[in-house]
């Protein structure tokens, strides 16, 4: 696992949603996971996963922004980019790159997860998976959609095929990262579910929300 791959938790200390670090200050995840959490931060942590004994390589969330053309429980724009108040610490940190590459439905990518969809569901693993996952033609990905009567697929995300039927195996966390060529090319973006594996994989396009992570991230300085 890379030293970019990311847990978002809750002021509780719960799981809240994976996280990917691009930036000293600045965590990628989706909207969708973060808006429960956005009006009340007080606690709420971004904590790496690649550490070294005895480490604390966690940073506080100050703040979490959202395209304006983003709505709550829906596909359109659904990325945020969440503001630290320090940089996290930790020898094995590190940043990943974002998407610098056209996808299309020849490609396999990476898909990374804790395994969590939802706490009525199962516990989210201690550890950290990752599984190679086909990525689906958008026109088939639209009609398998609408037998499922959700959101209608917006044009700023992707689809890709689940690995495995069994749902105890599912990867597709709230905001959890889809990687090609060592670029962070996707976030699981809403309606993905670990309860129906059947259902294609739904990810915000990085390429797509490119322009507005660069625009937030270029006003978040270091003090």
């Amino acid at each position: 696992m890379g030293g970019w791959l990311l847990r978002i938790v809750n002021g509780n200390g719960h799981f809240a949603c994976c996280g990917a670090y691009v930036a000293p200050l600045v965590v990628i995840t989706s909207g969708n996971c973060m808006e429960p959490y956005r009006n009340n931060l007080n606690g709420a942590e971004v904590e790496a996963i690649a550490m070294l004994k005895d480490e604390e390589n966690y940073a506080s969330i100050e703040t979490v922004y959202t395209p304006e053309t983003f709505k709550e429980n829906h596909n359109l724009m659904d990325i945020a980019v969440v503001k630290l108040r320090a940089p996290i610490k930790g020898k094995m940190t590190e940043f990943i790159k974002l998407c610098d590459t056209d996808i299309n439905d020849k490609m396999t990518m990476t898909s990374f997860g804790w395994g969590y969809s939802s706490f009525s569901l199962q516990d989210p693993s201690n550890i950290p998976r990752n599984f190679t996952v086909p990525v689906q033609n958008i026109r088939d990905c639209k009609k398998e959609w609408l037998k499922y009567g959700q959101d209608k697929i917006s044009d700023t995300v992707f689809c890709v095929s689940h690995p495995t039927q069994d749902r105890r195996q599912c990867v597709y966390d709230p905001g959890c990262p889809l990687i090609w060529n060592n670029e962070l090319c996707g976030i699981v973006s809403i309606d993905s579910s670990c309860v129906d594996p059947s259902k294609p994989g739904i990810y915000t396009n990085i390429n797509h929300v490119k322009e507005f992570i660069l625009r937030v991230s270029a006003n978040v300085k270091l003090g």
